[in-house]
């Protein structure tokens, strides 16, 4: 297990962004906690800044003035001692915001944004903002040759605040210090539990008891570190978010328990079986707390993917029982926006019928067709196949209009 991220949350003013004083008490934060959770024997991966939605501070629709007002904003973080900023989503009501999105990522080197997709009203979907995204994610695959361009972008629906893996995470805060939560690569517990199990009810108790351990160790420290920064301790994300090796692989967690490879029959079942002895542990929750399957950061789904067992359907499928939607998921540089359309609108109905927040993170690739192996030197990425996608998108009623009424399942 180590910490993926602490994420700081901060709410930034339309006029003054944060003040010369606010940004020093931020970089004074962040030496303290890298010497709290040193001394503790954890060493953060990174430290991560998001604010509130950008439209609220950032000086639009004058994009020159805005992008400046950016750059500076990503400057100070930087010097602050964090690695990265998620200046947050646009509205579904202001869909000509995501537009900025795209400028923004392509002027900067550490920033991360999103776009929510449902209407905060509840109706439903805006068939607008899902347009727009799926136009932004065509647009930030040609960004950089690898289509690199969408690793700092995602969709969102019915994401609240506060979660502290990006590119989700915003800001919803009101203390005028910040807050902050811890976001966990824990994909190796769930391994680690499931191997020494002998069966079904200890692997639950296994898991379950490891994350109640290692939350206790860790919120001791980060309770002392709110009190001696003022920031506002949140609690932890244990979304068991993996790595590429085997041992971190979250696909590996989930075939020790189903013995079949991820994307078989059986594979719902285990997912569900881990996500409910993640929800039955105690522990102080800040974001996702669900089930993460970023088919580029785990070698096993990387895998299985290629194989053609897992698929964009299976990804769908497994959402249902509380996944956190498409991440990361490599797909023909060639796709229409007609057939990202379709995707993004799947995944957005999907999340208001249950009423559970999922994203898409959909990463196009150019040159690349359906089968062809990706070729990334990223070291936080392994290499897959690129995914088929069936269809050519929604050519009838969906496709028409501003918005679709979709309510919650027995509501």
């Amino acid at each position: 297990m180590k910490i993926r991220s602490l994420t700081g949350f901060v709410r930034m003013q339309k006029e003054t962004g944060l003040s010369e004083t606010a940004w020093e008490q931020l970089q004074l934060f962040t030496e303290k906690a890298a010497q709290a959770f040193a001394d503790a024997g954890y060493n953060p991966q990174s430290y991560r800044l998001a604010s509130n939605p950008f439209a609220q501070y950032l000086p639009l629709p004058d994009v020159e003035s805005a992008l400046a007002r950016l750059s500076m904003i990503e400057k100070n973080a930087v010097e602050a001692g964090f690695d990265y900023l998620s200046i947050g989503p646009a509205s579904a009501e202001e869909p000509e915001a995501i537009s900025f999105i795209g400028e923004a990522i392509a002027a900067t080197e550490h920033v991360f944004a999103s776009a929510h997709l449902d209407l905060q009203d509840q109706s439903g979907v805006s068939l607008t903002a899902v347009r727009n995204a799926a136009l932004l994610i065509k647009q930030l695959s040609q960004v950089e040759p690898n289509g690199f361009g969408n690793l700092y972008f995602a969709a969102l629906a019915n994401v609240p605040g506060n979660i502290p893996f990006f590119p989700a995470g915003y800001a919803d805060v009101r203390e005028s210090a910040g807050a902050y939560a811890l976001a966990m690569e824990s994909a190796d517990m769930a391994v680690e539990a499931f191997s020494e199990a002998s069966d079904i009810h200890e692997a639950f108790l296994f898991y379950q008891q490891a994350i109640e351990k290692a939350a206790e160790r860790l919120e001791q420290v980060a309770m002392e570190l709110s009190d001696a920064t003022g920031m506002h301790f949140l609690g932890f994300d244990f979304t068991p978010a993996p790595f590429v090796e085997l041992e971190q692989s979250i696909g590996t967690a989930i075939e020790r328990l189903s013995g079949v490879p991820v994307g078989h029959i059986g594979s719902l079942s285990a997912i569900g079986m881990l996500l409910s002895a993640l929800d039955q542990a105690k522990f102080k929750r800040s974001g996702f707390n669900g089930l993460m399957l970023p088919i580029l950061e785990d070698t096993v789904l990387a895998q299985r993917s290629s194989e053609g067992a897992l698929t964009i359907k299976d990804l769908f499928l497994f959402s249902t029982v509380c996944g956190t939607g498409l991440d990361t998921v490599p797909l023909p540089g060639d796709i229409t926006e007609d057939q990202l359309f379709a995707i993004l609108l799947d995944l957005a109905v999907l999340s208001k019928r249950l009423g559970k927040p999922l994203t898409a993170r959909l990463m196009p690739i150019p040159g690349k067709a359906a089968g062809d192996l990706t070729d990334f030197k990223f070291p936080f990425f392994t290499n897959a196949r690129i995914m088929p996608v069936t269809g050519t998108g929604i050519q009838g009623l969906l496709a028409e209009g501003d918005w679709l009424p979709v309510s919650k399942w027995g509501s």
